[in-house]
């Protein structure tokens, strides 16, 4: 495994091998390879086996608003088959932008909404103070039923700050040409 930067050699020794919580601390480490391949692993362990105690510990972790690595907690989630709409309401309401852009990333992936996140990702449109936030929610809005993507596209589009924006005006097309019928 290479370092992102030349002064942080990546762990030695084999990922798998860890414990949940050493890997979890490894969200945090400064080589994006290792943080990476920690997320994957605990994903992958979600998946072969029924880990109540490390799902719950990853939920909180991506729930928290002070936690450094809730982006990996969700990421990790997400991988274990973890994510679902419960938690997508709470993490839409993160203060870390990253956070909600993954969440609006993960729902638009899984096609899958309901009333009452279709609610929260219309107001998020209207508040929305980071424009890569805003421009996801304008891609994930061509897979999302047209109920709950039309609002969305029309609560982006009410805002001028974007006019000159490279990306989202186009996306916003995109979204209504798909739901055109």
């Amino acid at each position: 495994i290479q370092s992102d930067r030349d002064d942080v050699p990546a762990p030695p020794g084999d990922l798998t091998a860890m414990s949940d919580e050493e890997l979890i601390a490894h969200f945090e480490h400064p080589n994006k390879v290792v943080r990476h391949s920690a997320v994957q692993v605990l994903g992958e362990r979600l998946l072969r086996s029924d880990n109540a105690p490390l799902a719950q510990t990853l939920r909180d972790l991506a729930r928290d608003a002070a936690s450094p690595v809730s982006l990996e907690a969700l990421w990790a989630l997400h991988w274990g088959g973890g994510f679902d709409l419960e938690l997508a309401s709470a993490t839409l309401g993160h203060p870390n932008e990253h956070v909600r852009r993954w969440t609006i990333r993960i729902l638009g992936d899984q096609r899958r909404l309901n009333d009452e996140l279709g609610s929260q990702l219309t107001s998020l449109a209207q508040t929305e103070a980071y424009v890569q936030v805003r421009t996801q929610l304008a891609s994930s809005a061509q897979r999302f039923e047209a109920q709950y993507a039309l609002p969305i596209v029309h609560q982006l589009w009410q805002r001028g700050e974007d006019e000159a924006d490279l990306h989202e005006p186009v996306l916003l097309w995109w979204a209504l040409e798909r739901h055109c019928e």
